[in-house]
């Protein structure tokens, strides 16, 4: 039974973090690690839960400073012509307290998020934020 549970964010997002991360749980000092479905080394990452599948792993939902998984002309709202987020949740939290932002947009990428991570049969163990935009009320359905 676990009585203390460190968890590290952002696998996925680049090869060091996923190496730093594996290399953590590998000593025992990281349990669970929370997967970002869009990071630039999301597949990287997904090798590494197959090489250590005792590791529990989360979605790290990102709506903030990465690209997004839909085409920028399905969630105009939350991207530029880029495909990329706001860089970070003050520029966010502006956006959406003037009701610039799409909940319906919103719904749309982030189960495009959670889609990605079941079609490579990874078991979700838990569920956050990056930079902790879910605490914004109506952020989650």
């Amino acid at each position: 039974m676990r009585i203390f549970i460190v968890n590290a964010d952002d696998f996925g997002l680049t090869s060091a973090v996923n190496k730093g991360i594996i290399q953590a749980f590998q000593r025992g000092i990281v349990t669970s690690a929370s997967l970002v479905p869009s990071g630039a080394s999301f597949a990287q990452a997904i090798q590494f839960i197959k090489e250590n599948p005792k590791i529990d792993v989360g979605i790290h939902l990102t709506l903030i400073g990465e690209k997004s998984l839909l085409n920028h002309c399905e969630i105009p709202t939350l991207v530029d012509e880029h495909g990329c987020f706001r860089e970070n949740a003050f520029k966010f939290i502006s956006a959406y307290m003037k009701k610039q932002i799409s909940m319906n947009e919103v719904e749309k990428e982030l189960c495009a998020q959670f889609e990605k991570i079941n079609e490579q049969g990874v078991s979700i163990s838990h569920i956050d934020s990056h930079q902790h935009i879910h605490m914004l009320p109506k952020s989650w359905k």
